[in-house]
């Protein structure tokens, strides 16, 4: 017979034989008892047998050491014993090698310090605010302060302000532009009558702590009010004095002037000849009348050439004027330089 046939024959007998197997396995596996039931009877068994020795067993007690009684008999009040006497020869004499007191003597006394931390701004147009603070130092006085200002390096100190205690400020508008200043603070004080501690015991200042002077600030220099830029400028050549003794220079100039009311530059157009005061008043817009005087003088008139800021190797044309104020110091101008706050 072929045997794949016989193999169909015979394989549903086999697959049923298989699974008889299994059942029969399975079957004792579940009637077999497992061996951790065993051991678990056994535990039972032994924690039985301990159950049984200790309810049969009796311990004896330790004996009492004592340390319980000895220690009540310490702390009990009729056992402590009580503290010696000191020898009678102690208390013959006061024993100050037993017993000092140390008084410290607070001694008081008026404290002043020049003031501190000056400083001066001139940022504002016009005004200068100065700025300082009392000496940390200053104890049982009250100081006033006086504000000292110096013209220049080589001016004379003057006082241009008395402040009363608390004040640490001043602006200080009277002061003219382009002109450096320095400044100083003098600290007068003398003993507050008011303070307790004053009164009781008489404090007083020795006369050379009773003016002191901060260290000056400067220089100060403050915003310049006046520009005077040429717009054309004429200088006098050999010829035009041949043909005119008289001929002088002359140049046209634009005035620029700060106007406090406006907080702007006003400005005007002036022809001046040399050694001519630069600016008058003149009208506005509007009919206001402004002053363009500049106090100043035109002192010099030339043109001179520089190279050109944008073509190569070209000389540029520059009219420039010199004026001269009442002081002696004098400026130059060009008309090719603005400056940049007019711009």
């Amino acid at each position: 017979m072929d045997p794949k046939l016989l193999a169909l024959k015979v394989f549903d007998k086999v697959v049923l034989a298989g699974f008889a197997v299994w059942l029969v396995v399975a079957a004792m596996g579940m009637v077999k008892q497992p061996p951790e039931l065993g051991l678990k009877d056994q535990l039972d068994k032994d924690l039985r047998s301990i159950g049984e020795h200790m309810k049969g067993t009796t311990v004896a007690a330790a004996a009492d050491p004592g340390w319980r009684a000895k220690l009540e008999g310490q702390l009990g009040p009729g056992t402590v014993p009580a503290g010696k006497a000191a020898p009678t020869w102690v208390f013959h004499r006061r024993p100050g090698f037993l017993h000092n007191i140390f008084v410290e003597r607070v001694t008081f006394r008026c404290k002043h310090g020049a003031p501190t931390d000056l400083s001066a701004d001139a940022s504002q147009r016009g005004q200068v605010v100065v700025r300082w603070k009392p000496s940390l130092e200053n104890e049982y006085v009250l100081c006033t302060f006086e504000l000292m200002r110096r013209t220049g390096e080589t001016g004379d100190w003057s006082v241009i302000y008395t402040a009363g205690p608390g004040t640490t400020e001043f602006i200080d508008t009277k002061v003219a532009p382009r002109t450096a200043y320095f400044y100083k603070v003098l600290s007068v004080a003398e003993p507050d009558q008011e303070a307790a501690v004053v009164q009781r015991h008489g404090l007083k200042l020795k006369p050379e702590e009773t003016r002191l002077e901060s260290g000056e600030f400067g220089p100060v220099r403050t915003q310049r009010d006046i520009y005077v830029l040429p717009q054309s400028v004429t200088p006098v050549t050999e010829d035009d004095i041949i043909r005119d003794p008289n001929a002088r220079a002359t140049a046209q100039v634009r005035v620029y002037k700060w106007d406090p009311e406006t907080s702007t530059f006003q400005n005007q157009v002036f022809n001046v000849r040399m050694e001519q005061p630069i600016g008058e008043k003149k009208k506005l817009r509007g009919g206001r009348e402004f002053d363009f005087t500049t106090g100043a003088v035109l002192d010099d008139v030339r043109h001179e050439f520089r190279p050109h800021p944008t073509i190569p190797d070209h000389q540029q044309k520059v009219g420039v004027i010199r004026i001269r104020f009442a002081d002696g110091s004098s400026e130059e101008f060009n008309d090719k330089d603005k400056p940049p706050e007019l711009q």
